[in-house]
């Protein structure tokens, strides 16, 4: 099984971690992982990299999108259907936790389950297996 997008990320944060401080947090990694950027404008846009960061670690960032097999339309379509779920109350979290499996075999993406979860603001509870909201930072 490939990993998903944003594994590849943190790997590539950890071994420039090493050398110098963090380089970029895991907002930036969750919006890369969901835009998958091909070009830097999209890194600086859509993905909040700084100019600096995008200087030093762009080229390799794009590479390793750029290298990710990934049909994009699809992720999002994915992520809307998976997000209109989340944000509809109590009643629709319940029916997400019925059809979750289905929307993401609909759309081809079982592999990259945890980026179109994250994306979405939800997780899979590891205890349960149910998917869940996530809680904002305020309220953690």
């Amino acid at each position: 099984m490939p990993s998903p997008l944003s594994s590849k990320v943190r790997t590539f944060r950890r071994s420039l971690a090493r050398k110098q401080q963090l380089v970029f947090g895991e907002d930036q990694i969750k919006l890369i992982s969901r835009h998958m950027p091909r070009d830097f404008e999209t890194l600086r846009t859509k993905c909040g990299l700084t100019p600096r960061q995008i200087e030093s670690y762009g080229n390799r960032l794009l590479a390793i999108t750029g290298a990710h097999e990934r049909d994009q339309e699809k992720f999002e379509d994915c992520y809307k259907e998976i997000k209109a779920f989340a944000s509809g109350g109590l009643y629709a979290m319940e029916r997400l936790n019925k059809v979750g499996a289905r929307i993401l075999e609909h759309f081809g993406m079982e592999d990259e389950k945890y980026d179109v979860l994250s994306a979405a603001g939800v997780y899979e509870d590891a205890e349960t297996g149910r998917i869940k909201k996530r809680q904002h930072q305020e309220d953690a």
